[in-house]
């Protein structure tokens, strides 16, 4: 994809004790490696992880917005709007969107990598 200019990489789990770069005592059950490919394109193609809850606990929303945005370089993220984790005691927890995920996008100032990746077309000089 990065040779033909277009396409945009992802994964459909963003959980920030399955990252490659941290020791593997803090690791909660396996590594994603993928997401070292996603770091390698960064900037190169469009990166767009998504966010799913099952393994996840809910107070990690801020962790799990910084990891995609500024680990992975997200340029898209996306966020399951309903948490049902696995992980968490708590199960399902309701209202998530508007008392988690939009306080913590808000409070992020809504950032994200907004450079364009060098790949797609409108980009390129």
């Amino acid at each position: 994809m990065a040779k033909t200019g277009g396409g945009a990489l992802g994964l459909p789990d963003t959980v920030p004790c399955r990252r490659t770069d941290i020791p593997d005592s803090d690791v909660c059950g396996y590594r994603i490696n993928a997401y070292d490919i996603l770091r390698k394109y960064n900037g190169v193609m469009a990166i767009t992880p998504q966010v799913a809850t099952w393994d996840l606990i809910y107070e990690q929303t801020p962790e799990v917005f910084d990891m995609a945005v500024d680990y992975l370089g997200a340029t898209h993220v996306l966020w399951q709007s309903q948490f049902t984790s696995r992980r968490d005691s708590r199960g399902y927890v309701p209202n998530y969107m508007q008392n988690q995920l939009l306080p913590t996008i808000a409070s992020q100032g809504g950032r994200i990598n907004s450079d364009c990746p060098t790949t797609l077309g409108p980009c390129s000089p």
